[in-house]
């Protein structure tokens, strides 16, 4: 690495899980500079463009969930590609307003009626991390050893939550744990949760689907988070999977290092974390 950059390590693995025939998640990883697609345990500097990472969820039990969630990796990417944005965080934005039109669009087979994905998404590009999010997709950001979830699941129990009327255990229990309140090709209007996170060195950000975080607890996730991350990874999924593999599951890691401030120890997440539009049950974003 040369004085003065950044490098990103990126891991990322998809399994199919025990409990289903086909995978609807896709994930991608791309250095945007060449436009090459990185592979799982490499590194790679953050030049200009930046990198971006991708993990996109199909609807499960809807028609070809696993169509949506390749549109909409596909069509992000594509946009992203065309720099019709100078600015990072809404080229990203705009990217999965573009991908949910793409679904729109390819939803009108019959065979595809009715399809959707959730999808979280980071653009990484000069110390700074942009995130979005649609669905239960979900980002962590794991930072001098504590686990941070960056993201909020839009779905029908996390506005239970947010309103007190159930606690987080037993959302986790409850059927209706997996009804998400918008996604990627369900409706024109789209409102793209819109983040950015300043990095310091060391820190590591996981994107995944929420065949990990039905199965896995945040504690479990941030333990391993803490070691190897080739290991973290294959544990993770395999630790999913030992307690009923019942979704598919996706995970993608990266490790930010070099010329970046090191974390220090009054320094909260949210002094380092921004939100420029969330979205709101029955709301535009904000």
């Amino acid at each position: 690495m040369q004085l003065g950059t950044v490098e990103l390590g990126v891991w990322g693995v998809t399994d199919v899980g025990v409990a289903r025939k086909n995978n609807e998640d896709t994930f991608l990883m791309v250095d945007l500079s060449d436009k090459s697609e990185l592979v799982h345990a490499s590194s790679s500097e953050v030049n200009d463009k930046g990198i971006l990472l991708i993990v996109s969820d199909g609807m499960g039990g809807e028609n070809a969930g696993e169509v949506a969630s390749a549109i909409t990796v596909a069509s992000m990417r594509d946009y992203v590609l065309a720099g019709l944005h100078d600015d990072p965080g809404e080229a990203l934005a705009a990217s999965v307003v573009h991908a949910n039109m793409k679904v729109i669009e390819s939803a009108t087979a019959p065979e595809r009626a009715g399809m959707g994905a959730a999808v979280v998404s980071v653009l990484v590009r000069k110390g700074v991390a942009h995130l979005t999010e649609v669905g239960d997709c979900r980002a962590y950001l794991h930072r001098a050893g504590t686990l941070t979830q960056l993201t909020k699941d839009q779905t029908h129990v996390q506005v239970l939550i947010d309103q007190g009327l159930m606690t987080p255990e037993a959302a986790k229990k409850s059927r209706a744990k997996s009804v998400v309140l918008q996604a990627v090709g369900k409706t024109e209007e789209l409102s793209v949760t819109q983040r950015a996170l300043t990095l310091r060195d060391g820190d590591r950000l996981l994107l995944c689907s929420d065949g990990l975080t039905v199965n896995v607890t945040d504690a479990e996730i941030g333990e391993k988070l803490g070691g190897d991350l080739e290991g973290a990874i294959e544990s993770l999924i395999a630790l999913a999977n030992e307690r009923g593999g019942i979704d598919n599951v996706t995970v993608v890691i990266a490790e930010a290092t070099g010329a970046l401030a090191p974390s220090r120890a009054e320094e909260k997440v949210t002094d380092t974390l921004e939100t420029f539009r969330e979205f709101e049950v029955g709301g535009s974003s904000t």
